[in-house]
């Protein structure tokens, strides 16, 4: 096999195993809490980049940390704002920028998902062990993992 069937053979593995972990991650955080991967993660960055205050927050710095576009991304914080978990004001001067605040209620869904996704995760990763993938992909994965 050359360089780059090699090259291309790893990144379809990683690929494929990115995908399982992410449906995965998907059915459990839906059956737990009732959200989905990218709404835990968009959670998940305003609570950890913003705290609990109301701070100006740009939809590609979101958009970026979820792997979705800007335009989607502004539909996903409108859905949670819907569903009582956050409270957003547009910027006056830029559409693109809002205020965000998580309240209560979205504190209570990250702690229990948290623990979901923290699970599944290690989980995935000791499946992983007993697959024919390249270890150093499972290494860098363990990576900083408490034990």
């Amino acid at each position: 096999m050359g360089d780059e069937e090699a090259i291309r053979s790893r990144w379809t593995t990683l690929n494929n195993l990115h995908h399982e972990i992410e449906e995965r991650l998907e059915r459990r955080l839906q059956a737990s809490i009732g959200i989905s991967t990218r709404e835990f993660l968009a959670l998940a960055y305003l609570q950890r980049s913003r705290g609990s205050t109301a701070q100006l927050l740009w939809l590609r710095e979101v958009a970026s940390a979820v792997s979705l576009s800007q335009s989607a991304t502004s539909r996903l914080i409108k859905r949670l704002e819907e569903r009582g978990l956050l409270s957003r004001v547009t910027a006056p001067h830029d559409a693109r920028a809002v205020e965000a605040r998580l309240n209560q209620k979205a504190s209570i869904l990250l702690d229990r998902g948290g623990l979901v996704f923290d699970e599944t995760l290690r989980e995935a990763i000791d499946i992983l062990r007993h697959l024919p993938v390249n270890l150093q992909l499972v290494r860098y994965l363990e990576e900083d993992r408490p034990q």
